[in-house]
């Protein structure tokens, strides 16, 4: 019997609700996957950035609907969603995962991180032969993954939300496809903030100058800096990945707080914050500390409206990773 199965893979967005899930042998250094070539079957690369382009329009078209913003493109992650798809075509996996265990936002530090990214997954695969594709047949294809991430209704609608999420500023599109299969991510970014370098490496007798600075702080603040900490990772099989179908940030964190007028402490500790931040200049620096010894790090700029009340219309806004032996 020929049958036909789109998979679409569960993205959670939220500033504690986000990705990190990891795998592979302990203490191995991890990179991310690259494939040297991007299966993009009949199609040139001028073609596969025509189809891109039309995905574009169509998330840009969708978020006016609602009276959102349109995105702009974002390179980096284009190629980050077409590695992604490369890798899951090759290995016949679908969801967020891959079979050394790296979630998106694992994918994403490894690449070198910066602005927060959140992903929308899908998988196309059809048991007969081999299909003739063409652009025409692709796009519709695609335009059916939009039309059923839309439709999704609360609580199970995290493609919707991610893709009407008012505090998304780009997006990049990752195409793969073979004679009978296909993948598709859309890797959306948030471009609030810009990060001073951060290694990909640490050891735990090391502390991280985590600074930077948010591009527009009479629009943007930044509240907190959130530090998470997960194990080392551990391969996945084929059929774990596709059970992974969403992905969430580990609960195992610590919260960096902005430092305070001299005299003022905070309720909770008699502390006076963790991080300097200047709300003029948009300028931050912070000392992070693995709390927890070796492991893998993730760094987050928690960030608000700069009018709005403390703890109020918070969105996460960078991501990196660090790998601490």
């Amino acid at each position: 019997m020929i049958t036909r199965l789109m998979v679409l893979a569960l993205c959670a967005m939220s500033a504690f609700g986000m990705a990190a899930c990891l795998a592979a042998p302990e203490d191995a250094d991890i990179a991310a996957p690259e494939p040297t070539e991007i299966p993009r079957g009949p199609f040139t690369e001028e073609e596969v950035s025509e189809i891109r382009q039309a995905a574009l329009e169509r998330i840009n078209f969708d978020r006016d609907v609602e009276g959102l913003p349109p995105l702009e493109w974002d390179e980096d992650a284009a190629e980050v969603g077409d590695l992604f798809c490369a890798v899951s075509l090759r290995d016949d996996t679908v969801g967020h995962y891959t079979l050394e265990g790296l979630s998106p936002l694992d994918r994403w530090g490894l690449y070198g991180g910066g602005p927060y990214v959140a992903e929308n997954a899908c998988a196309w695969a059809w048991s007969g032969p081999n299909v003739s594709w063409t652009r025409r047949g692709v796009l519709h294809l695609l335009d059916e993954f939009q039309d059923l991430m839309l439709a999704e209704r609360p609580p199970n609608d995290g493609h919707r939300r991610t893709i009407l999420d008012p505090h998304l500023t780009h997006v990049g599109i990752g195409l793969a496809l073979s004679g009978n299969q296909l993948r598709y991510v859309q890797e959306y970014t948030a471009r609030y903030v810009e990060l001073d370098e951060v290694p990909l490496e640490s050891t735990s007798r090391e502390q991280l100058a985590y600074s930077g600075r948010v591009l527009d702080p009479s629009r943007y603040r930044l509240d907190y800096i959130l530090v998470y900490h997960k194990d080392p990772p551990e391969p996945l099989t084929v059929a774990e990945c596709a059970a992974r179908m969403s992905y969430e940030l580990p609960s195992d964190h610590r919260v960096l707080r902005p430092v305070i007028g001299e005299g003022m402490y905070y309720q909770s500790d008699g502390g006076r914050g963790e991080f300097t931040y200047d709300p003029d200049t948009g300028d931050f620096e912070a000392t992070v500390r693995w709390y927890n010894g070796s492991g893998w790090y993730g760094i987050l700029c928690l960030l608000a409206p700069t009018h709005a009340g403390r703890g109020q219309g918070q969105f996460s806004g960078t991501w990196s990773l660090v790998q601490v032996s």
